[in-house]
């Protein structure tokens, strides 16, 4: 299930269409993996 969140750990995704025709569901990770590393920065400390 997909919907909208405002949560820290969010992350944008969208739906991209192939050559086939078929669908691949692209989901940016880059923010989320950002927090984890400043976590385990904080927790290692």
């Amino acid at each position: 299930i997909i919907e909208k969140s405002n949560s820290l750990y969010s992350s944008p995704s969208l739906l991209r269409v192939k050559a086939s025709g078929k669908f691949n569901l692209i989901v940016n990770y880059t923010n989320l993996n950002n927090l984890i590393v400043l976590l385990m920065n904080i927790f290692l400390i």
